[in-house]
Parts: C-alpha cells; structure tokens; sequence
C-alpha cells in the first residue's frame, strides 16, 4: 500500500457572510470533511476559561474532557465541578465570546 501523498486530512475552506444594517462581518472557516469547524472545541473552552475566572484547568484539559459532548451537558459538569449555579444569561455571554473570538477585521 503506498503511503499518502500528504499527512494531514483534507479541508475546505468555507466562507461566511452576516450582513446587518451598516456593517459586514466576513468569516472564514477551516472544516474538515465531515463539517465539523477545526479548533472550534479551543475557541469554546477558551470562552469557558474567560467567563470562569475560577476555572483552572490548562486549555488542553479542557478540549480533551469536553470533545464531542453538547453544550448542555458542559454547562452541567462545569456546574457540578465548580459547585455553582451558572446564571441564566451565561449561554448569551458565552455565545458573544465565541462571536467575538472568531470575528475577521
């Protein structure tokens, strides 16, 4: 069997475009394949680690223990790991986070 010509997986490059009164927001976005967003699990632990001052574990942790999971259980164990009640509006904070990480200027 003969090796692949490159190492890495396939992507493609999608563009996105918001259009609100008076601005334009342009995104652009690695994906692989299977259209999930690359490093889009350290864009939303990395948002976890901004709005959780009392979180302490390294970025890396954090991607690993949450990979795959659904932001409803996340919300869960963070609750429980924390001994907190998130507040209603965290998932409105954690969502403006994540927009403004992943903007283009």
């Amino acid at each position: 069997m003969q090796k692949p010509k490159y190492p890495f997986k396939p992507t493609a490059t999608l563009l996105f475009v918001k259009l609100y009164p008076m601005t334009l927001d342009i995104f652009i976005a690695d994906t692989d394949l299977d259209g999930t967003l690359v490093d889009s699990e350290g864009l939303c632990n990395q948002a976890f680690l901004d709005l959780l001052p009392q979180l302490h574990d390294p970025l890396q942790t954090l991607t690993e223990r949450y990979r795959g999971q659904k932001l409803s259980s996340i919300l869960i164990d963070l609750e429980n790991r924390l001994g907190l009640n998130l507040p209603e509006s965290f998932e409105q904070c954690f969502a403006s986070v994540l927009w403004n990480s992943s903007r283009v200027i």
